[in-house]
């Protein structure tokens, strides 16, 4: 937490692993998911895009279903 303040108050523009709401990355919406992101003065400027290999992006999308399902669950 303390990177990020400095990245975000001296403007450092640091890489790195933050919760994020996803709005279509990769195809997932509606819920938070950790990325890769460059933060800077304005919070996130930048979503980083890594190469997945087909595992990789079906483990992303099991993983944001599987943090669908627990929301549905505790409403």
């Amino acid at each position: 937490m303390r990177l990020i303040a400095k990245s975000i108050t001296r403007v450092l523009r640091c890489t790195l692993p933050v919760s994020l709401r996803m709005n279509g990355f990769r195809g997932v919406t509606g819920v938070c998911l950790s990325l890769p992101a460059a933060i800077g003065r304005d919070g996130v400027d930048l979503v980083l895009d890594p190469d997945l290999d087909h595992l990789e992006k079906y483990a992303f999308h099991r993983c944001a279903e599987a943090v669908r399902n627990t929301l549905a669950g505790t409403g």
